[in-house]
């Protein structure tokens, strides 16, 4: 139905409408506890987690490894003995653990929780995912984020595609976001408006993807991890050469991951709090490398679960950080 007069319609209703609510006003804080919720640092002393444990999704890795983009057929017992142990580290260093039970059918890659879901200072972002073998994961975080009283901020809709693993806190107020392949445009500006809306910059890298065969990164953690204020784990190949300078002009200093490590997620670790992470083994010359510099550094063994192409962090979706 076409309005003949506009005028007359807005005069019908021309009612004060209540203003818009910020997220540095506190009335946010009067509906969620927020002590239990955000993250606005990728290094700061890390308190809470969200996991899911492997289970039965995993044996459909049997059909097609190369379709399910696995790195040969996963031993599902060995994956939970590794992801038991890594559990175990993180509650001995004092993170609480929640735990995601359900499981997406034939979702093989859920447990690598750092994707479906981005938390920021305020809440959280739920990822629109790029693959179809993975579409389905990101409702049963939204769900999990209900449950726990976490308040949801947005989704990724339309033809926008976002994944965590490509948002990276640089400090509290400018967030690096990876574009590639599973990353577009549209998802990045729907992720920007929010970012915008709680005064925090992004800073749009291109991270080396790939067309029809395997090749490149698909999420800019594997390139890149800050892991102190002016202290950062890089891959060069993997990063543009303006956005290595400017992470020099802002102060940070940069231990080069060799590409032999970045494939077995030397990149990937996962601070517990600045200069103090979590490491894959098998990674030699980045541990020695952070340790030369007094950074301190936890081994974890990912062989079976690092076959599904990530690492510590990627492993988690981070709660909160303090």
């Amino acid at each position: 139905m076409r309005l003949k007069n506009k005028n007359k319609w807005n005069e019908l209703y021309d009612v004060e409408h209540p203003p818009l609510v910020g997220f540095k006003d506190g009335e946010m804080q009067k509906v969620y506890d927020s002590s239990s919720f955000g993250v606005a640092s990728n290094y700061s002393k890390l308190k809470r987690l969200l996991l899911h444990r492997p289970s039965e999704e995993l044996n459909v890795v049997k059909e097609n490894p190369v379709f399910w983009l696995w790195d040969g057929v996963p031993n599902l017992e060995e994956a939970r003995k590794e992801w038991d142990a890594y559990v175990d580290l993180l509650k001995k260093n004092g993170v609480e653990i929640e735990i995601l039970e359900e499981a997406y059918p034939r979702c093989a890659k859920q447990y690598f929780c750092r994707d479906q879901a981005t938390m920021t200072p305020w809440g959280v972002i739920i990822s629109r995912m790029a693959l179809t073998q993975r579409w389905g994961e990101e409702q049963l975080f939204a769900k999990k984020m209900w449950e726990l009283q976490i308040p949801v901020l947005m989704m990724v809709t339309g033809d926008g595609i976002f994944e965590g693993g490509n948002y990276i806190p640089l400090d509290k107020d400018t967030v690096v976001i990876g574009r590639g392949i599973r990353c577009n445009d549209s998802g990045i500006s729907q992720v920007e408006y929010l970012l915008e809306l709680m005064d925090i910059d992004s800073i749009i890298i291109d991270i080396p993807s790939y067309l029809e065969h395997y090749g490149g990164y698909v999420h800019a953690d594997v390139c890149l991890n800050p892991i102190d204020k002016d202290l950062a784990l890089v891959y060069p190949e993997g990063l543009p050469y303006w956005f290595l300078n400017e992470l020099r002009d802002r102060g940070f200093d940069m231990i080069e991951v060799e590409r032999e490590e970045v494939l077995k997620m030397g990149t990937n670790v996962l601070p517990l709090d600045a200069r103090k992470v979590v490491l894959a083994e098998e990674n030699p010359i980045v541990k020695k490398r952070l340790e030369d510099i007094g950074v301190k550094v936890i081994e974890t063994r990912l062989n079976e679960l690092r076959k599904g192409g990530g690492g510590p962090r990627c492993l988690v979706m981070e709660l909160l950080r303090v």
